[in-house]
């Protein structure tokens, strides 16, 4: 039977568990559905029974992780001939702004020049604020950050943003 990959870099968590979030909903609707660590896997991925690919990634100041593309322009034989479902989680996806739009536009260009996909669908997810779990100099730039945007600023406490309803939502409008 075909098989979806998940495949995902994560950061703090967040990227993982929105991958362990679609690969869930695809299995819930009889789809077999693989998660692949971009990081652990050694970053190749085999095309045998391969129907599509759930790709996911965090923006860091500005930038998807260099990983990436590295993933990207080693299995891009594979990727071309799939269809590819690219989720970005990134603070920007929080607001709903008309300049946080074009910010996310710019992240997803930015994408598509430099790894040459055009993926068949795209989402953005607003990911995490895990004070407790950053270092201190860390959680104070992500302080500062969250607090000129208005954002929340208790650093004793995570905070989570994540719509699991549109994660699952993505993960089905992606299964032929």
């Amino acid at each position: 039977m075909a098989r979806y990959g998940v495949a995902y870099l994560s950061a703090n968590g967040q990227t993982r568990k929105i991958a362990e979030a679609v690969a869930a909903a695809l299995k819930d609707k009889g789809m077999p559905a693989e998660l692949v660590d971009i990081k652990k896997a050694g970053g190749n991925i085999s095309a045998s029974d391969l129907k599509g690919i759930f790709l996911g990634a965090y923006i860091h100041a500005g930038k998807y992780p260099g990983g990436l593309f590295r993933f990207v322009a080693r299995n891009r034989q594979v990727l071309m001939s799939i269809p590819v479902h690219f989720f970005t989680v990134c603070l920007a996806a929080k607001a709903t702004t008309e300049e946080s739009t074009k910010t996310m536009d710019g992240y997803l260009e930015s994408f598509r020049k430099v790894s040459g996909l055009t993926p068949a669908t795209t989402a953005f997810f607003a990911g995490a604020l895990p004070y407790t779990r950053y270092n201190p100099i860390v959680r104070a730039i992500m302080r500062k950050i969250s607090e000129s945007t208005g954002g929340d600023c208790d650093t004793s406490r995570d905070f989570e943003y994540t719509d699991w309803q549109a994660v699952k939502k993505f993960a089905l409008a992606g299964i032929t």
